[in-house]
């Protein structure tokens, strides 16, 4: 764990998501640290920095799953409508993104694309919609409103993707169960 520990460090992250990484994924840190610096070194190569916060997520992704399996990954999101670039991009930003599986992505673009009829660069523009669950979050809260909207108390224009994904809990909860 040392070299691996010393290498983060000596790259910029700092001490602290370095103890945060070993506390929470400690099989990360224990990588040989010939695929540590690898690893580093491709992150660094893609323009994801060591001192940014995106840099342990990224880390974290990288190391956790194989070069196959990402490619498989990144297959699926090339046939549901991304781009390398897109993937790309979207890594840099939310690098959790390749840490679904490929079940999961398919079917949260499935019911984005199919049930709510979003046009999928919806989904690949806003892809941290990829980490609800369907079936814990998405499909009911979607009921609510399908039910409220037939009752018609849902007034002016509502985007039903970001009231499915955006507000908490609580929020979503008062504003259109309680509520009604």
């Amino acid at each position: 764990m040392q070299p691996n520990i010393d290498l983060l460090i000596k790259e910029g992250v700092t001490f602290d998501r370095v103890a945060k990484l070993i506390i929470s994924q400690p099989g990360a840190i224990q990588q040989k640290h010939s695929r540590m610096v690898y690893t580093v070194n491709a992150l660094k190569n893609l323009g994801i920095e060591p001192n940014t916060p995106m840099f342990m997520h990224a880390l974290r992704v990288m190391l956790q799953t194989s070069d196959p399996t990402r490619k498989k990954k990144v297959g699926v999101l090339k046939s549901l409508g991304w781009t390398e670039e897109e993937i790309l991009k979207d890594f840099k930003h939310d690098p959790l993104i390749l840490g679904c599986s490929e079940e999961k992505i398919r079917d949260v673009m499935d019911f984005f694309a199919g049930t709510l009829r979003l046009k999928p660069q919806t989904v690949i523009t806003n892809s941290w919609f990829l980490h609800y669950s369907i079936d814990k979050r998405l499909r009911p809260r979607y009921n609510v409103l399908k039910t409220l909207k037939s009752k018609n108390p849902i007034d002016g224009d509502i985007r039903i993707a970001w009231l499915l994904t955006s507000l908490s809990e609580k929020k979503f909860l008062e504003n259109f169960v309680t509520k009604s």
